[in-house]
């Protein structure tokens, strides 16, 4: 999955950068499902949470994930998705 995201020419760098921290930080290798805040991985990466907000909807239009809705935790949005 990594490897299609990284060639894919269509997405910016920025996307491919969350999608490699969700990938690898923070996907849960059983149900594929990531669950981090929005902030959490800007703080990671170094990003700004507006940022990694618009790289989540750049993967999704691409269909690389799914976004299942999300829920509020100290004012941070999580990301509730899997990989397809």
């Amino acid at each position: 999955m990594l490897w299609a995201i990284v060639g894919d020419r269509c997405l910016s760098s920025t996307a491919k950068i969350v999608a490699t921290a969700l990938l690898l930080k923070f996907r849960n290798s059983e149900t594929g499902q990531c669950n981090p805040s929005y902030q959490t991985v800007a703080e990671v990466i170094g990003m700004s949470r507006d940022t990694v907000m618009d790289a989540v909807k750049e993967l999704k239009a691409a269909g690389y994930l799914v976004v299942h809705g999300g829920r509020a935790a100290r004012h941070a949005t999580l990301i509730n998705l899997s990989f397809m």
